[in-house]
């Protein structure tokens, strides 16, 4: 009974965000909609769709993104990778609302409906880019790594 909670619990599926000067955490769906979810209109290939899940900002600000030393985060990247290898990259600072132009959504539901079987349960998703390169599926992990100067 014990082994078939820990499977259980072990099954659960999780995005994990981790990096310089973050606290490293992985997030179930239920965690991220504690958050705060947002939904956005967002038009792929298949057409537009309602797209629901939670700003990367807010997502990186609680994890310690504001307490990076001054500036710090414009020197910082974010890599968005999924479940395939793919891998989309973002400047922090296009994150910031404050800052940059882009919107991107750490989704989990389309259309009202859990993301289907094909895109994973997370989904990248930039309403903001032109075309849809950098909206991952099967979104697996996201880290912020620190860039020095040469």
């Amino acid at each position: 009974m014990l082994w078939t909670l820990l499977l259980s619990l072990a099954a659960t599926p999780s995005v994990r965000l981790e990096g310089a000067g973050l606290t490293a955490a992985s997030f179930t769906v239920e965690q991220l909609k504690a958050l705060g979810p947002v939904t956005v209109d967002w038009k792929d290939k298949s057409g537009a769709h309602r797209m629901t899940g939670v700003p990367v900002e807010r997502l990186l600000r609680k994890q310690g993104l504001s307490e990076l030393p001054r500036h710090a985060e414009l020197r910082a990247v974010l890599i968005a990778t999924a479940e395939d290898g793919f891998v989309a990259v973002f400047s922090v600072g296009e994150l910031l609302a404050e800052v940059g132009p882009s919107t991107v959504l750490l989704a989990w539901e389309q259309d009202g409906k859990p993301l289907a079987a094909p895109h994973g349960v997370f989904r990248l998703v930039v309403p903001t880019d032109k075309k849809g390169a950098r909206s991952l599926y099967q979104l697996r992990s996201l880290e912020l790594r620190a860039l020095t100067p040469r």
